[in-house]
């Protein structure tokens, strides 16, 4: 395993919460973490299956708003 800013990593897995301790990234993380630590072209997953867990307001954190410009 080498570390997710190494410019040798291919790719980098975004776990948002985390399992199992629960640690929740706010919205725009991804971005942020994209745009000032990973390599150029780097492959990101993001595995955000847990949110629903986190309450009510998951979907407002979501990737897909994020990228869609949505408040909602």
């Amino acid at each position: 395993m080498i570390a997710w800013s190494d410019p040798k990593s291919a790719l980098t897995c975004l776990v948002n919460p985390t399992n199992p301790a629960g640690d929740k990234y706010g919205r725009g993380a991804d971005e942020e973490l994209h745009r000032d630590h990973v390599p150029d072209d780097p492959t990101i997953i993001v595995n955000k299956i847990t949110q629903p867990w986190v309450g009510p307001q998951w979907r407002q954190d979501s990737a897909i708003n994020s990228a869609s410009g949505s408040s909602s």
